[in-house]
């Protein structure tokens, strides 16, 4: 069996350099498909990481009606929701994702919402919640970017 690194990728005891803290539990996946974000939602169930902190960044040209309903599915699980932009000129805005998850009522269980600027101010703000799971999301780029947040690979 192939493992991919970002993509329903579960990590223990996740340290992040700069603050010498650690992410009790994250889960890295790329999902930015209908398909994908389905198989999110059911191995977050399946795995038992319910209540959990999500970051979720998207390329605008995705947000289409095909995921309206895994979008709710994903969302309706999180506790606290962090919407961040992602490292692409084809970014959604926070702003512009948060309108697309409130229209297709990805929002009716009234989640903690915020919005930053940053994959890592999304980080920062997640620190508060590290006890718990957090699921990043909606991109690569932007798990990429995480990654290489946490280990430090890169300047802030």
């Amino acid at each position: 069996k192939v493992k991919l690194a970002g993509r329903l990728d579960l990590r223990q005891n996740v340290t992040w350099s700069k603050h010498s803290l650690e992410f009790k539990t994250m889960l890295l996946d790329g999902a930015h498909n209908r398909d994908a974000l389905m198989a999110l939602s059911e191995y977050i169930s399946k795995n038992n990481l319910i209540p959990f902190t999500l970051i979720l960044g998207m390329a605008s040209d995705k947000l289409d009606d095909t995921l309206r309903s895994p979008l709710v599915e994903l969302c309706s699980q999180a506790e606290k929701l962090i919407i961040t932009p992602i490292p692409s000129p084809r970014t959604a805005s926070p702003e512009m994702m948060g309108k697309f998850l409130d229209e297709c009522g990805a929002l009716a269980h009234s989640p903690e919402i915020k919005n930053v600027n940053s994959a890592e101010e999304a980080l920062e703000v997640s620190l508060d919640y590290r006890e718990q799971p957090v699921v990043v999301a909606g991109s690569i780029y932007l798990v990429g970017l995480v990654l290489q947040i946490l280990e430090n690979r890169r300047g802030s």
